[in-house]
Protein backbone atom coordinates (compact mmCIF):
# COMPACT_ATOMS: atom_id res chain seq x y z
CA UNK A 1 0.00 0.00 0.00
CA UNK A 2 2.78 2.38 0.83
CA UNK A 3 4.41 1.71 -2.54
CA UNK A 4 1.22 2.46 -4.43
CA UNK A 5 0.71 5.72 -2.49
CA UNK A 6 4.25 6.79 -3.27
CA UNK A 7 3.80 6.10 -6.99
CA UNK A 8 0.54 8.12 -7.03
CA UNK A 9 2.26 11.05 -5.32
CA UNK A 10 5.07 10.99 -7.93
CA UNK A 11 2.55 11.05 -10.78
CA UNK A 12 0.74 14.10 -9.34
CA UNK A 13 4.00 15.96 -8.81
CA UNK A 14 5.19 15.34 -12.38
CA UNK A 15 1.84 16.30 -13.89
CA UNK A 16 1.78 19.59 -11.95
CA UNK A 17 5.28 20.43 -13.02
CA UNK A 18 4.41 19.70 -16.60
CA UNK A 19 1.43 22.01 -16.55
CA UNK A 20 3.55 24.85 -15.15
CA UNK A 21 6.15 24.30 -17.95
CA UNK A 22 8.86 23.41 -15.53
CA UNK A 23 9.24 19.90 -16.97
CA UNK A 24 8.81 18.50 -20.46
CA UNK A 25 6.07 15.89 -20.78
CA UNK A 26 7.49 12.46 -20.16
CA UNK A 27 6.17 8.97 -20.44
CA UNK A 28 6.33 7.34 -17.09
CA UNK A 29 6.25 3.57 -16.97
CA UNK A 30 6.52 2.05 -13.57
CA UNK A 31 8.71 -1.02 -13.42
CA UNK A 32 7.07 -4.29 -12.60
CA UNK A 33 9.60 -6.76 -11.36
CA UNK A 34 8.78 -10.41 -11.84
CA UNK A 35 8.71 -12.18 -8.58
CA UNK A 36 11.59 -14.54 -8.12
CA UNK A 37 10.97 -18.24 -8.32
CA UNK A 38 10.64 -19.67 -4.95
CA UNK A 39 11.28 -23.14 -3.58
CA UNK A 40 12.07 -26.01 -5.91
CA UNK A 41 11.01 -24.12 -9.05
CA UNK A 42 14.33 -22.27 -9.20
CA UNK A 43 16.08 -25.60 -9.85
CA UNK A 44 13.84 -26.56 -12.80
CA UNK A 45 15.84 -26.10 -16.08
CA UNK A 46 14.56 -24.11 -19.02
CA UNK A 47 12.89 -25.88 -21.93
CA UNK A 48 15.79 -25.10 -24.28
CA UNK A 49 18.34 -26.65 -21.94
CA UNK A 50 16.18 -29.71 -21.45
CA UNK A 51 15.70 -30.27 -25.18
CA UNK A 52 19.24 -29.60 -26.35
CA UNK A 53 21.32 -31.00 -23.47
CA UNK A 54 19.51 -32.98 -20.82
CA UNK A 55 17.26 -35.12 -23.01
CA UNK A 56 20.05 -36.20 -25.47
CA UNK A 57 22.35 -36.84 -22.51
CA UNK A 58 19.75 -39.03 -20.84
CA UNK A 59 19.18 -40.98 -24.05
CA UNK A 60 22.94 -41.41 -24.55
CA UNK A 61 23.32 -42.69 -20.98
CA UNK A 62 20.40 -45.05 -21.42
CA UNK A 63 21.66 -46.50 -24.71
CA UNK A 64 25.38 -46.75 -23.89
CA UNK A 65 25.05 -47.99 -20.31
CA UNK A 66 21.88 -50.07 -20.44
CA UNK A 67 20.95 -51.02 -24.04
CA UNK A 68 24.00 -51.24 -26.31
CA UNK A 69 25.53 -54.70 -26.62
CA UNK A 70 29.26 -55.22 -26.27
CA UNK A 71 30.99 -55.54 -29.63
CA UNK A 72 34.29 -57.39 -30.03
CA UNK A 73 36.77 -56.46 -32.76
CA UNK A 74 38.94 -59.00 -34.59
CA UNK A 75 41.77 -57.50 -36.65
CA UNK A 76 43.77 -58.97 -39.53
CA UNK A 77 46.16 -57.55 -42.11
CA UNK A 78 47.63 -58.89 -45.32
CA UNK A 79 49.50 -58.00 -48.50
CA UNK A 80 48.50 -59.09 -51.99
CA UNK A 81 51.69 -60.22 -53.74
CA UNK A 82 52.43 -61.49 -57.22
CA UNK A 83 55.20 -63.77 -58.43
CA UNK A 84 56.91 -62.94 -61.70
CA UNK A 85 59.17 -64.87 -64.00
CA UNK A 86 62.60 -65.05 -62.38
CA UNK A 87 65.41 -63.09 -63.93
CA UNK A 88 68.90 -64.31 -64.49
CA UNK A 89 72.08 -63.68 -62.59
CA UNK A 90 72.28 -61.08 -59.88
CA UNK A 91 69.24 -59.24 -61.18
CA UNK A 92 66.89 -61.94 -59.91
CA UNK A 93 68.46 -61.64 -56.47
CA UNK A 94 68.32 -57.85 -56.35
CA UNK A 95 64.63 -57.64 -57.34
CA UNK A 96 63.51 -59.74 -54.38
CA UNK A 97 63.50 -63.23 -55.82
CA UNK A 98 60.60 -62.67 -58.21
CA UNK A 99 58.15 -61.32 -55.57
CA UNK A 100 56.39 -58.00 -55.80
CA UNK A 101 53.28 -56.48 -54.29
CA UNK A 102 50.23 -55.92 -56.48
CA UNK A 103 48.36 -52.74 -55.52
CA UNK A 104 45.80 -53.14 -58.32
CA UNK A 105 44.85 -56.56 -57.01
CA UNK A 106 44.75 -55.15 -53.46
CA UNK A 107 42.11 -52.64 -54.53
CA UNK A 108 40.17 -55.47 -56.18
CA UNK A 109 40.23 -57.46 -52.92
CA UNK A 110 39.11 -54.38 -50.94
CA UNK A 111 36.17 -53.80 -53.27
CA UNK A 112 35.26 -57.46 -52.91
CA UNK A 113 35.30 -57.23 -49.10
CA UNK A 114 32.92 -54.26 -49.30
CA UNK A 115 30.61 -55.87 -51.84
CA UNK A 116 27.23 -57.57 -51.67
CA UNK A 117 28.85 -60.73 -53.01
CA UNK A 118 30.96 -61.31 -49.91
CA UNK A 119 27.88 -60.83 -47.69
CA UNK A 120 26.07 -63.53 -49.67
CA UNK A 121 29.03 -65.86 -49.28
CA UNK A 122 29.27 -65.23 -45.53
CA UNK A 123 25.57 -65.86 -45.04
CA UNK A 124 25.52 -68.88 -47.30
CA UNK A 125 25.30 -71.11 -44.22
CA UNK A 126 23.43 -68.52 -42.12
CA UNK A 127 26.49 -67.18 -40.27
CA UNK A 128 25.56 -63.50 -40.39
CA UNK A 129 21.88 -64.19 -39.73
CA UNK A 130 22.83 -66.15 -36.63
CA UNK A 131 25.27 -63.50 -35.39
CA UNK A 132 22.94 -60.52 -35.84
CA UNK A 133 19.77 -62.41 -34.97
CA UNK A 134 20.87 -63.59 -31.51
CA UNK A 135 18.59 -62.67 -28.59
CA UNK A 136 21.51 -61.11 -26.72
CA UNK A 137 21.98 -58.46 -29.43
CA UNK A 138 20.36 -55.10 -28.72
CA UNK A 139 17.40 -53.92 -30.78
CA UNK A 140 19.46 -51.32 -32.66
CA UNK A 141 21.97 -53.95 -33.84
CA UNK A 142 19.71 -56.91 -34.53
CA UNK A 143 18.90 -58.20 -38.00
CA UNK A 144 16.29 -58.84 -39.22
CA UNK A 145 14.32 -56.16 -37.44
CA UNK A 146 12.04 -53.23 -38.09
CA UNK A 147 14.94 -50.81 -37.78
CA UNK A 148 17.50 -52.73 -39.87
CA UNK A 149 15.13 -54.30 -42.40
CA UNK A 150 14.49 -57.81 -43.63
CA UNK A 151 15.77 -58.05 -47.22
CA UNK A 152 19.25 -59.30 -48.27
CA UNK A 153 20.09 -55.77 -49.42
CA UNK A 154 19.26 -54.55 -45.91
CA UNK A 155 21.65 -57.15 -44.49
CA UNK A 156 24.39 -55.85 -46.80
CA UNK A 157 23.82 -52.25 -45.64
CA UNK A 158 23.65 -53.37 -42.00
CA UNK A 159 26.89 -55.36 -42.22
CA UNK A 160 28.82 -52.34 -43.51
CA UNK A 161 28.59 -50.84 -40.01
CA UNK A 162 30.55 -53.78 -38.58
CA UNK A 163 33.41 -54.07 -41.09
CA UNK A 164 36.25 -51.67 -41.81
CA UNK A 165 38.80 -52.21 -44.60
CA UNK A 166 41.70 -49.79 -45.09
CA UNK A 167 44.66 -49.82 -47.47
CA UNK A 168 48.03 -48.17 -46.91
CA UNK A 169 49.51 -47.22 -50.30
CA UNK A 170 52.97 -46.68 -48.78
CA UNK A 171 53.34 -50.22 -47.42
CA UNK A 172 50.74 -52.04 -49.49
CA UNK A 173 49.18 -53.50 -46.32
CA UNK A 174 45.42 -53.99 -46.16
CA UNK A 175 43.91 -53.94 -42.67
CA UNK A 176 40.61 -55.66 -41.93
CA UNK A 177 38.56 -55.05 -38.76
CA UNK A 178 35.39 -57.00 -38.01
CA UNK A 179 32.95 -56.33 -35.18
CA UNK A 180 30.65 -58.97 -33.68
CA UNK A 181 28.90 -59.60 -30.40
CA UNK A 182 31.17 -62.37 -29.17
CA UNK A 183 34.92 -62.99 -29.53
CA UNK A 184 34.32 -66.27 -31.37
CA UNK A 185 31.93 -64.73 -33.90
CA UNK A 186 34.28 -61.82 -34.65
CA UNK A 187 37.18 -64.24 -35.17
CA UNK A 188 35.08 -66.57 -37.34
CA UNK A 189 33.81 -63.78 -39.61
CA UNK A 190 37.34 -62.37 -40.04
CA UNK A 191 38.69 -65.82 -40.94
CA UNK A 192 35.89 -66.37 -43.42
CA UNK A 193 36.56 -63.01 -45.04
CA UNK A 194 40.25 -63.90 -45.49
CA UNK A 195 39.27 -67.29 -46.91
CA UNK A 196 36.86 -65.72 -49.40
CA UNK A 197 39.55 -63.20 -50.36
CA UNK A 198 41.97 -66.04 -51.09
CA UNK A 199 39.27 -67.75 -53.16
CA UNK A 200 38.84 -64.53 -55.12
CA UNK A 201 42.58 -64.32 -55.81
CA UNK A 202 42.70 -67.98 -56.81
CA UNK A 203 39.81 -67.35 -59.18
CA UNK A 204 41.66 -64.40 -60.69
CA UNK A 205 44.72 -66.65 -61.20
CA UNK A 206 42.66 -69.39 -62.82
CA UNK A 207 40.83 -66.94 -65.06
CA UNK A 208 44.06 -65.27 -66.18
CA UNK A 209 45.65 -68.67 -66.84
CA UNK A 210 42.63 -69.89 -68.75
CA UNK A 211 42.40 -66.75 -70.87
CA UNK A 212 46.12 -66.80 -71.71
CA UNK A 213 46.10 -70.49 -72.64
CA UNK A 214 42.89 -70.20 -74.66
CA UNK A 215 44.34 -67.28 -76.61
CA UNK A 216 47.60 -69.13 -77.22
CA UNK A 217 45.78 -72.32 -78.25
CA UNK A 218 43.57 -70.37 -80.65
CA UNK A 219 46.70 -68.72 -82.08
CA UNK A 220 48.34 -72.13 -82.60
CA UNK A 221 45.20 -73.49 -84.24
CA UNK A 222 45.02 -70.55 -86.62
CA UNK A 223 48.72 -70.88 -87.49
CA UNK A 224 48.29 -74.60 -88.22
CA UNK A 225 45.34 -73.90 -90.51
CA UNK A 226 47.30 -71.24 -92.39
CA UNK A 227 50.29 -73.60 -92.77
CA UNK A 228 48.04 -76.42 -94.00
CA UNK A 229 46.45 -74.09 -96.55
CA UNK A 230 49.84 -72.87 -97.78
CA UNK A 231 51.18 -76.42 -98.14
CA UNK A 232 48.07 -77.50 -100.05
CA UNK A 233 48.35 -74.54 -102.43
CA UNK A 234 52.05 -75.31 -102.97
CA UNK A 235 51.31 -78.95 -103.74
CA UNK A 236 48.56 -78.03 -106.18
CA UNK A 237 50.81 -75.54 -107.93
CA UNK A 238 53.61 -78.12 -108.24
CA UNK A 239 51.23 -80.59 -109.82
CA UNK A 240 49.87 -78.01 -112.25
CA UNK A 241 53.18 -76.41 -113.23
CA UNK A 242 55.35 -79.49 -112.79
CA UNK A 243 57.87 -77.47 -110.84
CA UNK A 244 59.30 -79.01 -107.70
CA UNK A 245 61.24 -76.00 -106.52
CA UNK A 246 62.36 -72.68 -107.90
CA UNK A 247 66.04 -73.38 -107.30
CA UNK A 248 65.90 -76.76 -109.04
CA UNK A 249 63.99 -75.37 -111.99
CA UNK A 250 66.38 -72.45 -112.36
CA UNK A 251 69.39 -74.74 -112.12
CA UNK A 252 68.00 -77.11 -114.76
CA UNK A 253 67.11 -74.27 -117.15
CA UNK A 254 70.52 -72.69 -116.71
CA UNK A 255 72.20 -76.04 -117.41
CA UNK A 256 70.17 -76.62 -120.59
CA UNK A 257 70.98 -73.15 -121.92
CA UNK A 258 74.65 -73.65 -121.17
CA UNK A 259 74.65 -76.99 -123.02
CA UNK A 260 72.87 -75.48 -126.02
CA UNK A 261 75.25 -72.56 -126.13
CA UNK A 262 78.16 -74.96 -125.93
CA UNK A 263 76.69 -77.07 -128.80
CA UNK A 264 76.20 -73.97 -130.96
CA UNK A 265 79.73 -72.85 -130.22
CA UNK A 266 81.07 -76.30 -131.17
CA UNK A 267 79.05 -76.31 -134.37
CA UNK A 268 80.32 -72.87 -135.30
CA UNK A 269 83.90 -74.03 -134.74
CA UNK A 270 83.46 -77.11 -136.91
CA UNK A 271 81.74 -75.07 -139.64
CA UNK A 272 84.60 -72.62 -139.66
CA UNK A 273 87.15 -75.43 -140.01
CA UNK A 274 85.27 -77.11 -142.82
CA UNK A 275 84.80 -73.83 -144.69
CA UNK A 276 88.48 -73.07 -144.33
CA UNK A 277 89.68 -76.46 -145.46
CA UNK A 278 87.02 -77.80 -147.77
CA UNK A 279 84.22 -75.40 -148.70
CA UNK A 280 82.51 -78.01 -150.87
CA UNK A 281 82.51 -80.68 -148.19
CA UNK A 282 78.97 -82.24 -147.94
CA UNK A 283 79.38 -82.35 -144.17
CA UNK A 284 79.11 -78.54 -144.13
CA UNK A 285 75.34 -78.56 -144.72
CA UNK A 286 74.90 -81.13 -141.95
CA UNK A 287 76.79 -78.93 -139.53
CA UNK A 288 74.73 -75.91 -140.50
CA UNK A 289 71.47 -77.83 -139.99
CA UNK A 290 72.74 -78.99 -136.63
CA UNK A 291 73.57 -75.43 -135.62
CA UNK A 292 70.17 -74.20 -136.74
CA UNK A 293 68.44 -76.89 -134.71
CA UNK A 294 70.46 -75.96 -131.62
CA UNK A 295 69.60 -72.29 -132.16
CA UNK A 296 65.88 -73.08 -132.42
CA UNK A 297 66.04 -75.12 -129.21
CA UNK A 298 67.79 -72.24 -127.47
CA UNK A 299 65.18 -69.74 -128.62
CA UNK A 300 62.40 -72.09 -127.55
CA UNK A 301 63.98 -72.60 -124.15
CA UNK A 302 64.45 -68.88 -123.69
CA UNK A 303 60.83 -68.29 -124.62
CA UNK A 304 59.79 -70.89 -122.05
CA UNK A 305 61.93 -69.22 -119.42
CA UNK A 306 60.59 -65.69 -119.99
CA UNK A 307 58.60 -63.64 -122.41
CA UNK A 308 54.96 -64.81 -121.97
CA UNK A 309 52.36 -65.43 -119.27
CA UNK A 310 53.03 -69.17 -119.29
CA UNK A 311 56.78 -68.84 -118.98
CA UNK A 312 58.85 -70.47 -116.28
CA UNK A 313 59.71 -67.05 -114.85
CA UNK A 314 56.03 -66.31 -114.19
CA UNK A 315 55.52 -69.76 -112.69
CA UNK A 316 58.61 -69.37 -110.55
CA UNK A 317 57.27 -66.02 -109.28
CA UNK A 318 54.00 -67.68 -108.29
CA UNK A 319 55.93 -70.56 -106.78
CA UNK A 320 58.11 -68.17 -104.77
CA UNK A 321 55.01 -66.34 -103.48
CA UNK A 322 53.35 -69.54 -102.32
CA UNK A 323 56.61 -70.82 -100.86
CA UNK A 324 57.03 -67.54 -98.96
CA UNK A 325 53.52 -67.83 -97.57
CA UNK A 326 54.36 -71.34 -96.44
CA UNK A 327 57.55 -70.15 -94.74
CA UNK A 328 55.67 -67.34 -92.98
CA UNK A 329 53.01 -69.81 -91.83
CA UNK A 330 55.73 -72.09 -90.48
CA UNK A 331 57.34 -69.26 -88.50
CA UNK A 332 53.94 -68.15 -87.25
CA UNK A 333 53.23 -71.65 -86.03
CA UNK A 334 56.60 -71.78 -84.26
CA UNK A 335 55.87 -68.43 -82.55
CA UNK A 336 52.37 -69.59 -81.58
CA UNK A 337 53.68 -72.77 -80.02
CA UNK A 338 56.32 -70.74 -78.20
CA UNK A 339 53.61 -68.38 -76.91
CA UNK A 340 51.59 -71.34 -75.68
CA UNK A 341 54.60 -72.69 -73.85
CA UNK A 342 55.28 -69.29 -72.30
CA UNK A 343 51.64 -69.00 -71.25
CA UNK A 344 51.83 -72.35 -69.49
CA UNK A 345 55.09 -71.37 -67.80
CA UNK A 346 53.62 -68.02 -66.73
CA UNK A 347 50.58 -69.79 -65.34
CA UNK A 348 52.87 -71.94 -63.25
CA UNK A 349 55.13 -69.12 -62.03
CA UNK A 350 53.25 -65.80 -62.24
CA UNK A 351 50.47 -65.92 -59.68
CA UNK A 352 48.72 -63.70 -57.17
CA UNK A 353 48.43 -64.75 -53.56
CA UNK A 354 47.54 -63.26 -50.19
CA UNK A 355 50.40 -63.03 -47.73
CA UNK A 356 48.96 -62.68 -44.18
CA UNK A 357 50.77 -60.18 -41.97
CA UNK A 358 48.49 -60.44 -38.92
CA UNK A 359 46.16 -63.41 -38.61
CA UNK A 360 42.65 -62.77 -37.20
CA UNK A 361 42.80 -62.58 -33.42
CA UNK A 362 40.28 -63.69 -30.81
CA UNK A 363 39.61 -60.52 -28.77
CA UNK A 364 39.60 -60.91 -25.00
CA UNK A 365 37.57 -57.77 -24.23
CA UNK A 366 35.03 -55.66 -25.99
CA UNK A 367 36.22 -52.85 -28.23
CA UNK A 368 32.96 -51.01 -28.93
CA UNK A 369 30.84 -49.08 -28.28
CA UNK A 370 32.97 -46.36 -26.71
CA UNK A 371 30.48 -45.66 -23.94
CA UNK A 372 32.09 -42.79 -22.02
CA UNK A 373 33.31 -41.19 -25.21
CA UNK A 374 29.83 -41.32 -26.73
CA UNK A 375 28.27 -39.79 -23.60
CA UNK A 376 30.90 -37.04 -23.41
CA UNK A 377 30.53 -36.31 -27.12
CA UNK A 378 26.74 -36.06 -26.73
CA UNK A 379 27.17 -33.65 -23.82
CA UNK A 380 29.62 -31.45 -25.74
CA UNK A 381 27.47 -31.31 -28.88
CA UNK A 382 24.31 -30.66 -26.86
CA UNK A 383 26.01 -27.91 -24.87
CA UNK A 384 27.25 -26.26 -28.05
CA UNK A 385 23.77 -26.37 -29.58
CA UNK A 386 22.32 -24.92 -26.37
CA UNK A 387 24.76 -21.98 -26.31
CA UNK A 388 24.17 -21.20 -29.99
CA UNK A 389 20.38 -21.45 -29.69
CA UNK A 390 20.28 -19.26 -26.57
CA UNK A 391 22.47 -16.63 -28.21
CA UNK A 392 20.23 -16.55 -31.27
CA UNK A 393 17.14 -16.26 -29.08
CA UNK A 394 18.61 -13.31 -27.16
CA UNK A 395 19.57 -11.54 -30.38
CA UNK A 396 16.06 -11.98 -31.78
CA UNK A 397 14.45 -10.66 -28.59
CA UNK A 398 16.73 -7.64 -28.44
CA UNK A 399 15.93 -6.87 -32.06
CA UNK A 400 12.22 -7.07 -31.32
CA UNK A 401 12.53 -4.50 -28.49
Amino acid sequence: MEAEAKITEQKLTIEAATVKGELAPILYAPSHKQPQREGLRRFVPSGLLAVTVLLPLALALLYNLAIASDRYISTASFVVRSTKSPGQGMLSVLDGGGLTRSDDSSYAVIEFLRSRSVVDKLDRDGLLSRVFGADSVDAFSQFPSTLAGYAPDDLFVHFQKYIDVTFDPASGITTLKVQAFSPHDAHQIAERLLFESEQLVNGMNARAQRDAEEFAIAFVKQAKEELTTAQRRLTEFRNESQILSADTEASMSTGLIANLLEGISTADTEISKVVATSPSNPRLSELRLRREALTQQLEKLRNNLAGNDDSIAVKMEQFDTIALQQAIAQKKLINAESSLLQAKQAAATEKLYIDPIVIPNVPDKYGAPYRLFNVALTLIIGGAIFVIARSLRNLIMEGAR
